[in-house]
């Protein structure tokens, strides 16, 4: 049974997967350990888990080379239009301060060098009489709204106003807007590339997406020699920003598809101390994260990783 199952194993892999070995192990196409190893399971001298760990060993010391095909050819890209903002409530527009700072020229070169696009994908700046993000599904565009710039930086700004004993600068509240935007770009890149790959998506897309931004957010790196963890920081502000709004007086609308604010900062709240349980301690010992709810984030934040990897590996580049 054990032999007919290899064989079918090998022969399934095959048809999925290109392997190749490393220039050590091409010498002698396989090494002769690896052979012995294979032949001992399948007669039933050496255990299922001693097996999976041979071949664990062989991926991880790259001996073994495992090469996904992806499923399209590269034909597209992101690209970017700006309209113009003359309906600016601020003397330097957020037109001028998306250019000024080239945020989504350094966002499609990431992504175009990251993913495969079977055609182009538009991201539009423009005035769009609300503060918002989305994306169209019929057009294929990212839509940035200039008014969703101007509220963040108000929204922030009165909070930090109204709570003076928390000593924030211009500076600070600027690193925030950025970090609020990045998350809520990513989220609706999320569902550009779920509409692209028409990528499976169980439950409501608006919680899947706001799980690719988090993962988005740990593309970050770490960095050296500091005390800060970059992706770490963007979503505690993130966080904040979500925490913002359920102090403000707007509309909650329990039917949208959208979780309430204060789901999200919950949300964004246990992904981070899933990912990071150490350096988040303070998300417990100061009552922001239940801890009810930070028992499971461990394993919620693997679970979102892996899910989003496994969808998206065909895709990229």
């Amino acid at each position: 049974m054990k032999k007919i199952f290899a064989i079918t194993l090998f022969f399934l892999i095959g048809i999925s997967l290109i392997f190749s070995f490393s220039a050590e192990a091409q010498e002698n196409i396989v090494p002769s350990w690896i052979k012995n190893t294979t032949s001992f399971w399948v007669d039933g001298e050496v255990s299922d888990t001693e097996f999976i760990n041979a071949v664990k060993f062989l991926i991880e010391s790259e001996i073994l080379v495992i090469e996904t095909e992806s499923l399209i050819d590269d034909q597209g890209d992101f690209y970017i239009t700006y309209k113009e903002n003359p309906n600016t409530p601020f003397e330097n527009s957020s037109r001028d301060w998306l250019i000024s700072n080239e945020y989504l020229e350094l966002q499609t070169e990431f992504l175009n060098e990251l993913f495969r696009l079977p055609y182009d994908v538009e991201i539009l700046a423009m005035e769009c009489d609300e503060a918002n993000m989305f994306y169209d599904w019929e057009l294929k565009q990212i839509i940035l709204c200039y008014e969703f710039i101007d509220q963040v930086y108000v929204d922030f700004t009165a909070y930090y106003e109204d709570n003076p004993d928390l000593h924030v600068t211009d500076d600070d509240i600027t690193v925030m807007i950025y970090d609020v935007m990045d998350f809520i770009f990513y989220h609706e890149v999320g569902h550009a590339l779920a509409d692209v790959y028409e990528l499976p998506i169980t439950g409501l897309e608006e919680n899947a997406v706001d799980q690719f931004a988090t993962m988005s957010m740990f593309f970050y790196e770490y960095e050296p020699d500091a005390d800060v963890i970059t992706g770490q920081d963007i979503l505690y502000n993130v966080g904040t920003w979500f925490f913002i709004q359920t102090q403000n007086n707007y509309e909650r609308i329990y039917w949208d598809t959208h979780n309430l604010d204060i789901q999200r900062f919950y949300n964004i709240s246990c992904y981070s101390y899933g990912q990071n349980p150490d350096y988040n301690q303070d998300l417990i010992d100061e009552g922001w994260l239940p801890e009810d709810r930070a028992i499971n984030c461990e394993y919620e934040y693997i679970t979102l990783i892996d899910s989003w990897n496994k969808l998206l590996e065909p895709y990229y580049q």
